[in-house]
């Protein structure tokens, strides 16, 4: 890949989803908008790291396992996606959410 692909969207989060069977999260936004991620992804809040998808169902001293599904559905309800990017070279996919979220 010689160049980077970015696309501009303003399409309102809806949901998300983890299937544990397959590991795969599901990432749905509006105007037909989803990401399937069966790899290591992480929820950047203003450039720190929030969440890391293998925090789900871990403990970390808390009284319960962490509910992921339930944590980012609180995060991004009335977020919008506003970019998606294909890195260069990596071919690492960046998405942009409003809000000074990224995934």
């Amino acid at each position: 890949m010689t160049e980077e692909l970015i696309f501009k969207t303003n399409a309102v989060f809806q949901s998300v989803s983890f299937d544990k069977d397959a590991d795969s999260w599901f990432f749905v936004f509006a105007d037909n908008i989803a990401f399937n991620a069966h790899a290591i992804w992480r929820l950047l809040n203003n450039k720190c790291i929030q969440w890391v998808s293998l925090d789900n169902g871990q403990k970390f001293g808390l009284p319960e396992h962490v509910d992921l599904v339930g944590e980012l559905t609180t995060e991004l309800t009335g977020t919008r996606l506003i970019e998606i990017k294909i890195k260069k070279d990596t071919a690492d996919i960046l998405l942009t959410l409003s809000d000074e979220l990224e995934i």
